[in-house]
């Protein structure tokens, strides 16, 4: 229990960092916490086990017979299971007494929700009086802000030799026969991607869309936005279609290519082949 009472002294420190620095350290506090727990359990059996050696523990033999632990053993493991916690527990409470991050967590959460909501609405247009609800990305923006922070950068005296560009998967850019963007840029959170699916497995069932692909199910993979694309007409016109990161390179640099990594997490790759199937 006391562990638990630490992992939500935790949470609230992470709020607490976030606020103040404006860096989420879910992954760096959970992977120090989880590191401690795991070298810190064997290291803490052996710790016991020594201690009972050292008061003459006797261990049962298998034979018929009650064996009687001397008053030392009966000490060490009163000490270990019981007096060990309950001193836990008294350092957590005194930490608690200390612990002031949760007086103004309440403000403090409601001012990152804020800076969350902010920073959405910048990238995320809500489409419910333009575009019937559907949720889109603003492409325009997204392209003029990778070039806002090239420009930064040469600002700064800093002139990158090359430029890799990584953003989430599944969402695509649907191109015409010019190589034009089909608009608007559908986003994974939008709910269109359950009736694709629906679409889909009426094609294909799971099971041989899984074994072909090795993607696990989630409604806004790319192969039922796609499918959701056909159904509501959206491909008569198209002619091709980059994943995100790859529009991004191609405004950049004008070539168009599919990166495979990206291309694997679309549900329509070829596991095995490696291939567009």
């Amino acid at each position: 229990p006391a562990c638990y009472l630490i992992l939500a002294m935790l949470a609230d420190v992470i709020d607490h960092i976030e606020f103040k620095r404006g860096i989420r350290t879910d992954g760096l506090t959970m992977s120090i916490y989880s590191s401690l727990m795991v070298a810190a359990t064997p290291i803490m059996n052996a710790v016991f086990m020594a201690m009972l050696n050292a008061a003459n523990y006797q261990r049962p033999t298998g034979g018929a017979g009650t064996i009687i632990q001397t008053a030392a053993v009966q000490s060490t493991i009163t000490v270990g299971y019981i007096w060990v916690e309950t001193i836990a527990y008294v350092v957590c409470a005194a930490l608690i007494f200390f612990f002031t991050v949760e007086k103004k967590l309440p403000e403090e959460q409601a001012a990152i929700a804020a800076r969350h909501k902010q920073v959405d609405s910048g990238l995320l247009v809500s489409a419910e009086e333009e575009q019937d609800g559907r949720l889109v990305w603003d492409l325009d923006r997204l392209c003029r802000e990778v070039v806002s922070g090239l420009r930064a950068c040469g600002e700064q005296g800093i002139t990158p030799d090359s430029v890799g560009i990584d953003t989430w998967a599944v969402d695509y850019v649907l191109l015409d026969g010019a190589d034009k963007p089909i608009q608007p840029l559908y986003c994974y959170r939008d709910s269109r991607g359950a009736e694709g699916a629906e679409i889909a497995h009426k094609v294909i069932p799971f099971d041989r869309l899984y074994a072909k692909t090795g993607i696990q199910f989630q409604p806004f993979n790319t192969i039922y936005q796609l499918c959701w694309d056909k159904a509501h007409g959206r491909l008569e016109h198209a002619a091709d279609f980059l994943m995100l990161p790859e529009y991004l390179s191609f405004y950049l640099s004008g070539v168009k290519a599919h990166e495979y990594t990206n291309a694997s997490s679309t549900g329509l790759l070829d596991a095995k082949g490696r291939t567009w199937d």
